[in-house]
């Protein structure tokens, strides 16, 4: 208080015109900072106007582009249960052959080929039944009884032939493979989609066929892995310049889907944060997270309803504004 009231003496005390330089500095230095405050704000939101529609505009083509690659998977799924070959194939195994069991594999497996061979997208695909599961095992193998313990199996028959896409799973976990737990493979984390089929076909005289009474009704598993969903992030965020962007996808039951994060395996819950914050299919939010401010964009897929999102802090956005402010102090 003491050194205020000797400035201001010592002011009082002055001359005429160091009276009128130092209020012209002052009068012009309070100018700058007011035209460099507002410049600096309306910069600021111009630039997050135009960053929250670029990254709206990525966010809804990728989903787009993803929506369409899982309504075509969709479609092929559903072409399944009404495949002659495949339900005179089902009809005719005899479970208790080991050579039949075999040789409906290898005819299940061209089936499966002719419907998903060509789709770079399907990681592995299976039939599945209490007694064998058919299909190539070139990839990975799924273990029957696990299988129809697990949730993918459950969620197949009370869909009662609707399709259902499954967000993510573990494979150990799921199948109850304790060694794998701690390996490193391809599909330790992957994402289905499951149907209970109930086939139905016409033969080439229009006859009306139907699976005989009492046998049991195949479960068809696609798998895919995460990476699948990923790929129109990774070139955004290659190609933003934005050092601190994350991205991801999480589902209805507020688990993981995938993650830009490598701490974040598919199936885990999601962030506090995040999962507050998304209340709805789509939106723009600016969220506080441990006192750091990000701008938050979301959307959700029309296929499989899992919401999609990058989330980029906005000291990263208003970068380069920081020099502004500098040269606004010290002009």
């Amino acid at each position: 208080m003491r050194q205020v009231k000797y400035i201001y003496q010592k002011f009082l005390d002055s001359s005429f015109r160091t009276k009128l330089m130092l209020s012209y500095f002052l009068l012009s230095g309070f100018i700058v900072l007011i035209l460099g405050f507002v410049y600096f704000e309306t910069s600021a939101r111009n630039i997050t106007a135009n960053v929250t529609d670029s990254v709206t505009s990525v966010l809804r083509s990728n989903n787009q582009l993803l929506d369409n690659k899982l309504t075509a998977i969709q479609k092929t799924v559903d072409m399944i249960p009404i495949d002659h070959d495949l339900l005179q194939t089902i009809t005719d195994v005899d479970t208790t052959d080991s050579s039949s069991l075999l040789r409906t594999d290898r005819s299940i497996t061209k089936i499966l080929y002719r419907y998903f061979g060509n789709m770079e997208e399907v990681y592995a695909s299976q039939i599945m039944t209490q007694k064998y599961a058919y299909g190539s095992t070139e990839r990975m193998y799924i273990p029957v009884q696990p299988f129809y313990s697990s949730p993918l199996a459950t969620t197949a028959v009370q869909a009662e032939g609707a399709t259902k896409w499954i967000p993510a799973y573990s494979y150990a976990d799921t199948f109850h493979q304790q060694d794998l737990k701690q390996g490193s493979y391809d599909f330790s984390s992957l994402f289905a989609v499951v149907k209970q089929l109930h086939l139905t076909a016409l033969d080439d005289a229009g006859t009306f066929h139907t699976l005989p009474e009492g046998k049991e009704k195949p479960i068809l598993i696609l798998n895919f892995r995460p990476d699948l969903l990923k790929v129109g992030f990774e070139d955004y965020a290659a190609r933003s310049g934005f050092a601190h962007l994350s991205y991801g996808m999480i589902h209805d039951n507020n688990g993981i889907v995938m993650s830009s994060d490598r701490q974040q395996q598919a199936g885990e819950p999601v962030a506090d944060w995040l999962k507050k914050a998304i209340t709805s299919e789509q939106g723009t939010k600016m969220v506080n997270v441990k006192g750091q401010s990000i701008l938050l964009v979301y959307e959700a897929m029309k296929t499989t309803g899992w919401v999609s999102y990058i989330a980029i802090p906005m000291e990263d956005v208003l970068g380069h504004l920081s020099t502004i402010r500098t040269y606004t102090l010290f002009f």
